[in-house]
């Protein structure tokens, strides 16, 4: 029988963790070469990483999901999900699933974030 110690799926997991930020870091060099360009590629993979977490507080795991919350979070700052009222009120409520979440925050996006 195949054993798989915790240490092993600690370091798979780290190592899925660690493609996704780079995709994402990816995402937002080729969608947003303008702000992606002020930030070195470790500040940038910071970021990406910092808004995941952010992300998954609000119950935004896909994905999909993440990265429309990455490009708001890209365009709008890093606290518009607290500094908006339309964003605020869509992340806060409990009863709505991640991708309803997404949905508001898509409807009620500003203009900038049109194309992503």
């Amino acid at each position: 029988m195949l054993s798989i110690r915790k240490q092993q799926v600690d370091t798979l997991v780290e190592d899925l963790v660690a493609k996704f930020v780079r995709r994402m870091a990816e995402h937002v060099r080729n969608t947003y070469p303008e702000q992606a360009a002020a930030m070195t590629q470790e500040k940038l993979q910071a970021f990406v990483s910092d808004v995941i977490e952010q992300a998954e507080t609000e119950g935004i795991d896909t994905e999909d999901e993440v990265q429309v919350y990455l490009d708001h979070a890209l365009v709008l700052g890093q606290d518009f999900n607290t500094k908006y009222d339309w964003a605020a009120e869509a992340l806060e409520d409990l009863e709505l699933s991640g991708e309803e979440k997404i949905e508001l925050l898509v409807e009620n996006r500003p203009s900038e974030l049109s194309g992503s």
